[in-house]
């Protein structure tokens, strides 16, 4: 249950910052592909350790803490204006990148630090290893939908709010 509920709150926050229409910003990508990877993986564990499909040796408190801080850096980033990333390619790719960096790091994590074993066989295996193939193959498929980026605005960057904000100078566009 508590799986239903991380993902729907996620989902209704990038649903709420698509909507806003922010500016690409590299670093709530970086935040949201990271939480996302991570959180993909750790749902996939969360469904086949009830299942008996697969064991971990790590305690319930650390088994939460590794479902919850991802799902946090994910909704934080999703709040703050994360999917504005998606709107663009050099967002998509930002994120696609982090969120495969975020499943192989959670899946080496549980594989090596919390000694999670497969008791079936191979499809647990596959389940566990499928969140970063799959969200390379979903971020390449979304890029390649998008529009190319206007000349002069490959990151995707709002130049007038940053000539107001005095982050460069005016006679730059």
């Amino acid at each position: 249950m508590l799986c239903c509920i991380v993902g729907g709150v996620l989902a209704a926050l990038l649903a709420r910052s698509a909507r806003r229409r922010g500016p690409h910003s590299p670093l709530l990508a970086l935040a949201l592909g990271l939480g996302g990877g991570a959180l993909g993986v750790e749902l996939v564990v969360t469904m086949l350790a009830p299942l008996g499909a697969a064991t971990a040796s790590a305690p319930l408190a650390a088994r939460l803490a590794f479902l919850v801080v991802p799902a946090v850096l994910a909704a934080g980033a999703g709040s703050a204006g994360a999917a504005g990333s998606l709107l663009t390619r050099p967002g998509v790719a930002a994120i696609t990148a982090a969120a495969v960096a975020g499943a192989v790091l959670a899946e080496d994590l549980d594989l090596h630090v919390f000694g999670l074993h497969s008791t079936v066989g191979t499809v647990p295996a596959v389940a566990v290893h499928a969140p970063a193939f799959l969200f390379a193959a979903a971020g390449l498929r979304w890029r390649s939908k998008l529009p190319p980026a206007p000349a002069g605005e490959e990151c995707g960057c709002d130049r007038a709010a940053l000539r107001r904000t005095g982050l460069t100078s005016s006679s730059e566009s």
